[in-house]
This record gives C-alpha cells, structure tokens and sequence, in this order.
C-alpha cells in the first residue's frame, strides 16, 4: 500500500531533490577523461529538469569544485590533507584539522555547487568539462595521491555535515545530517566517481569508525576504511557509483578495487570496470543508472511465521544493530537482488493446511518520481518540463507457501537460478574466509550429495528392493525446475569466482565480477556463469546451443552469438563470410537482439564483432566453456564438460553405494 495522500501514490514533499555529482578524475589519459567527460553528459541528460548537479575534479593532490551561479561555470581548486585555514582564511577552526567536507562547504556552499538540470545549466556544465583538462605527467605525484581522501571529502559534502567521527551511532538513522543537506535543496544524493588510477586509502581513514576484525582470505587489508566510509554514506542517504577505466588493456598498475568495491555495495551503487577507453561503456551505463526507477533511504522488515526463522542474509542489505530483521538500503533498483536464509525454530512445519508457512515483506522508501498533474491528466504538457519530486512509499508482500509432500515434490518446487545465486553468495563467502580451494571443494561436493539425495528419492523402491542405480540422472530428467543447474554449477567451477589464478593475474577484474554476482538478479547471474550461445543463418536463429566447436559444427547456423551478460560477442565463420553482410546492418535480427539485452538489464554490453580468420578471435573462444580450459582453476572441470560430467557420475554412483 501507498503511505501518505500524494496523487501518484504517495506523500509529495515539493522541495527536496534528487542530486548527481560528477568527481572526475584528471589524472588520467586525454582518452580516459574524454570517456569520463561523456558519462558526465549522458548522466546529465538522464536527469529530470528538477533534479540537482555538481561537477568537481580531483588534480592529484586537490578537488576543483565549480560554481554554477553565474553565466559562465567557475571553479575553486582547494587542496587536500593541508590545514582546514590554508584553504579558507576566513575559516574559523584549528589549524591542525585536516580539510574536511565542512571546510569544502565552506570555500563553495553546497548551494553554489548544485545547480538545476535546466537546459541553461546543462548547457553550461559542457563548458564546465572542458575545462577539465589531463594533468601533465610532471604535475602528478603518486606518493600524493589523495584520491580516496577526496571521494570521502565529496561524499560527506554533499550529504550535508562532516565524515568520520560522526555524531550518529552506527546503524542510527540520520536525520540531522540529511536535513542539513536539506538546506540546499537536496533530499539525496548520487556521486559517480570516474577512475583512472588507484585509490590508496589516504590521511582521512583515521577519522573514520573501525579497529573491527578483519578475516582472512582475500579480503584486502585498506577494505575496512572503503566499508566505513560506505557505511557513513548509507546513513546520509548518498549512493556513490564507480566506474574505473584503465589507460589501455596492458595497464600494469591495478585500481585495488578488492577494497573499493565495498563503498558501492553498501550504497547501493554500481562498480563498472573497463579495459581500455575504446572499450568503455561508461556513458551508456551511467545513464542507465539515473534513467531508472532507484528506491531512496528504504528500510525492509522481514517477518516469517513461528515455525522458522530468518539465519542469513545476502546482497547489499545492511542489518539495524537494534531491531531485528530490519534491513537498510541506501538504493535500491529494479535489478537489485536480495537473498535470506531460514532456520526452523521447533520441529518443522505443521501438516495442517490452514497453518501454511508465511513471510512478509515490508519495504518502505522514497522515490524521485513524476507528479501527476490535472493538465496531465487532460493530455497536456506531457514533455520534458514534468515536476519530479521525492515521495514516501510502504509495499506490503505477504506469501504463504505450501508443504512439499514429498522430497521429489520439495525439488520440483525449486528454482535453479534462484539456487545458483544463493550458492554464489556462500561461496563468495567462503573464499574470502576460507580462500579458492575450499571454496572449490564445498561447491563440488555440494553437488554430489544434492545429485545423491535426488537419485535416492528418485529410486527408493529400487534401493529398498537391494537393486543399484546403474546410471544416475545427472539432468534431473525427473525435475524440469533445476534442468539448468548442472551447466550453471559447472559454469561457477568455470569462471572467475573461483579461480585462484585469476585473482593473482587480475585481482580488478576479480573483484569488479565479485561485485557484480553480490546483486545480480538470478537470471543475469547464471547468463553470466554460462554464456547463452545462437547461432544464425539466413536471418534465423536457434537458441541454446552447447558451448563447444563440435556442436557448433553440427549446427546449421553459420553466425555465432556468446551473450556473456557483460559482452556479446558476434562470430562470423568463414561461411557466413561470404554469404552474410557484414557487419550486422542496424535493424536486423542480430543487432535488434544485442539492443533488447541492453534494454532488460542493469549491465549494458559490450558488444563485440569478429570474423573468423581476420580478428583476433580467443575473445569468443573463452566462452566456449564446455571445451578444456587453457588455464586450470584445480577443478575436474578444467578438462571440459563431457569429462566433468563423467568425474560427477563415477562420484554419484559411490555417493549411492554407501549412501549416508
């Protein structure tokens, strides 16, 4: 149900905004900024004309706020980890406090920084980024890199008060500090931070909570100042995006995103990794970002009935120290996924039909939506100049769910996708407590007893009778709901969330995938562990196909597509050559696909073209998972599908042997 008496299903406060603020890196390359400057513009053009923006730069050792207030944007450069009084004379505090976000508002008032996305300023913010300019080689010292200090300095900017040692308990709502951003016009905020090096944790980590235990495994040991600082920012209500995107594809120097990918978790934000300027995404997916429908400072309540009770939770929620199975979330959009584990509390479920196992949810927000107005509603002004304004909503969910009556029936009500993600969030779990190989084991032999169990199940009266299961049913022919689970689970054996070796060689693509498994929504998650492979010919498409060159080569299609969830690559054979245009002309079937893929998801893809003898073609061949793997992770799998598969049936069979 809706809370409040707003038309368009809620409370209507009319003079909050929602803000987007731009913190561009300038010690990258002219190509990088040049790809930062666009997502900058894309994320501009997003925006209602009622939202609110800011521009800043970071220059190595100082921010450069700009100032929309007059004809002609201006800008402040303001130096970081120097005495709050160097930067503003007039600023009355101790000189020996380092600069914080108090004394940015006071060289630029958060007022002055934010200006309306009206088609003058926007205007204006295009004179604004170019006068970013790449700082020249000598002006860049990497022992004064100061990069993380000023995301931190932006981030409690912007949110109205002061990081670090704040006034508000850890996991109390502050109202305080958003009311003080209030000030300026701003219910809440977005920073998008485009990175084009690393982010050594700087000067301001002390003042920020901590001294909490660390785990081991591959959690890296700057983790804890990226975990407070998201902390801090889901409490003001600012949600901070990062899109990193290196110099070229053999940059040697990583962006230590294993520690950086916890402030956009927490936040509800996005971490986007990208190879090389040529192969970023960066404009289309920050306007993807703003263009949707995001909850604002919402809370969950989860409820169960008395038989079970919640054990676990996965995803970005953050659990209310006082309450209960109340979670926070700084953001929340339509392709963000959660996960809750149960326990029983007594016996199990009760067999009386009237007593079903019930949850509900109770999910309570703010969104910066379209107000529905009377000329509206009579057809009129239905172009750009709609009001958007921040609105209060409650939606109630209560689900009752019936008792399997049986273990077959208990795996038919199952869901693969669903399983699968929830088996990627323990394991990720796993390797940064336990590491890779552990990781590895448990997922294998979780396998196994899920395979036995089901096999048991299945033949009973068989085994009862003192027979043996000659050939198990690895593909649950019996069960159509978990059918896509053993590709999927081969896949995770596969892929990159638990190869050690990956880690060592590319701890940022690692990390930026760890990331993005945390929130996948199922669907995207397994597309992401198992490429969908097609294939086309003479403008027909047959879907599904095993990803090995022997099926390849019985298939009729002579065009090949690898949906990857982050690339789609669009093999033309030799055949297809000669025979097909080249490349795929706009509005045929295969660039219409690769569009509606975009469209569906929160992750817009790179999409890739090459044809066979010409380009480089192990980008596709990477994808053909059901072939040996070139690099091993330490898994059966290495050796490809068919022989993994039959490695699972001989562990099968003597899981049935000797059943526990």
């Amino acid at each position: 149900e809706d809370e409040g008496k707003g038309q368009g299903g809620g409370e209507v406060d009319r003079t909050p905004a929602a803000a987007f603020v731009a913190l561009v890196d300038a010690t990258g390359t002219e190509e990088q900024l040049e790809i930062a400057k666009a997502g900058v513009a894309a994320g501009l053009e997003a925006l209602p004309p009622n939202a609110k923006f800011g521009i800043a730069s970071f220059e190595g050792d100082s921010i450069a706020l700009f100032d929309f207030r007059g004809t002609v944007p201006s800008s402040a450069s303001i130096p970081l980890g120097v005495p709050a009084a160097a930067a503003s004379p007039s600023a009355q505090h101790d000189d020996t406090e380092d600069l914080g976000p108090s004394a940015l508002g006071k060289v630029v008032p958060l007022g002055w920084f934010l200006a309306d996305a009206t088609a003058a300023h926007k205007e204006a913010a295009t004179s604004a980024l170019d006068a970013i300019a790449p700082l020249a080689s000598a002006e860049i010292d990497p022992r004064r890199n100061l990069l993380a200090e000023a995301l931190a300095c932006v981030v409690g900017y912007v949110s109205g008060g002061p990081q670090g040692d704040d006034d508000v308990d850890e996991g109390e709502e502050d109202a305080g500090g958003r009311s003080r951003a209030a000030e300026a016009g701003v219910a809440c905020s977005r920073v998008a931070c485009f990175l084009h090096g690393p982010a050594p944790a700087g000067s301001r980590s002390r003042n920020l909570k901590g001294g909490r235990g660390r785990r081991q495994g591959v959690v890296s040991p700057t983790e804890g100042f990226w975990e407070d600082l998201g902390s801090f920012a889901s409490r003001r209500g600012v949600t901070v995006d990062l899109y990193a995107t290196a110099a070229s594809t053999s940059s040697a120097e990583p962006f230590d995103l294993r520690s950086m990918r916890r402030l956009p978790e927490l936040t509800g934000g996005r971490l986007r990794l990208y190879p090389s300027p040529g192969e970023s995404n960066a404009p289309q997916d920050v306007f993807a970002a703003l263009k949707e429908p995001v909850a604002l400072n919402a809370t969950l309540r989860m409820r169960t009935s008395n038989e079970f009770d919640v054990s676990g939770v996965f995803g970005g929620l953050v659990e209310d120290p006082r309450y209960p199975h109340l979670y926070h979330l700084a953001a929340c959009g339509p392709h963000a996924c959660f996960a809750f584990d149960f326990k029983f509390t007594g016996s199990g479920f009760s067999r009386e039909p009237e007593l079903k196992p019930t949850v509900q949810l109770a999910f309570r927000y703010e969104v910066f939506a379209p107000v529905h107005r009377k000329a509206e509603a009579e057809g009129e002004d239905k172009g750009e100049g709609r009001e958007y304004a921040m609105q209060r909503r409650l939606r109630v969910y209560t689900k009752q769910f019936p008792v399997a009556k049986s273990a077959l029936d208990l795996y038919e009500g199952a869901d693969a996708h669903a399983t699968i993600c929830v088996l990627v969030h323990k394991l990720a779990r796993v390797v940064e407590d336990q590491g890779f190989q552990e990781a590895r084991a448990l997922c294998e032999d979780w396998l196994i007893n899920l395979l036995g169990e089901y096999n048991l199940s299945l033949n009973r009266r068989l085994l009862d009778q003192g027979g043996a299961v000659e050939n198990p049913d690895l593909d649950f022919v019996e069960c159509k709901a978990l059918q896509p689970l053993l590709p999927l689970v081969y896949g995770l054996l596969r892929g990159t969330s638990l190869s050690a070796s990956v880690f060592a060689q590319d701890p940022d693509r690692w990390s930026f995938l760890r990331s993005c498994f945390a929130s996948l929504p199922p669907k995207d998650l397994s597309c992401a562990l198992y490429p969908q492979l097609s294939t086309f010919s003479n403008n027909r498409g047959y879907r599904r196909v095993p990803l090995s060159w022997r099926h390849l080569n019985e298939n009729e299609g002579v065009i090949y597509m690898a949906d990857a969830l982050f690339v789609v690559v669009v093999y033309y054979t030799r055949e297809a050559q000669q025979t097909q245009e080249w490349p795929p002309p706009h509005g045929g079937l295969i660039r219409r696909e690769i569009e509606d893929l975009g469209m569906a998801r929160s992750v817009q893809p790179r999409a890739v073209f090459l044809r066979e003898g010409v380009e480089d073609g192990r980008v596709f061949e990477e994808l053909l998972l059901d072939e040996p793997a070139k690099v091993g992770t330490g898994s059966s799998a290495d050796f490809g599908y068919d022989e993994w598969r039959a490695e699972l049936a001989k562990e099968v069979a003597d899981f049935l042997a000797s059943p526990p």
